[in-house]
């Protein structure tokens, strides 16, 4: 299942780059992940929830 991931993700890529097909992922996207993340890392490790604003919603 993962090289099939990777090739499906890879074929779409070259998708993008070759025919200006929009990304299925948006730089948005990947930021408010690592956003995410983050606060899951400092409530791990400080023992606090942090609320994270949805997009749009002054976040």
């Amino acid at each position: 299942m993962r090289i099939r991931w990777l090739f499906n993700s890879s074929m779409h890529f070259l998708d993008v780059i070759n025919s200006g097909v929009p990304p299925r992922v948006t730089v948005e996207d990947g930021l408010r992940n690592i956003e995410v993340i983050e606060a899951i890392k400092a409530a791990a490790k400080n023992g606090r929830a942090r609320e994270i604003v949805p997009s749009g919603q002054g976040g």
